[in-house]
């Protein structure tokens, strides 16, 4: 995930899903300080134009990788929302 990763709290589906998104994208969460760039997305609803918008953020350091991509709640974890 990377040095400066803080975990959401456990019930925060939102920033979860969030977090998830900008892995999935190849984002890591190290100290950017001292890199030129925007500020990570507060939101989830931010994501998609985040990263659409910055494709050589200093951040995006890997490759995407669509399978790290969360899918949809099914079945007990569902009902469990």
């Amino acid at each position: 995930m990377g040095r400066a990763f803080k975990a959401p709290s456990r019930s925060n589906r939102e920033q979860w899903r969030k977090v998830q998104l900008l892995y999935a994208h190849g984002f890591r969460f190290s100290a950017y300080r001292v890199y030129a760039g925007p500020a990570l997305p507060q939101r989830l609803s931010e994501v998609s134009r985040f990263v659409r918008d910055n494709p050589r953020h200093p951040l995006r350091v890997a490759k995407p990788n669509i399978t790290l991509q969360p899918t949809p709640l099914r079945g007990a974890a569902e009902r469990g929302r």
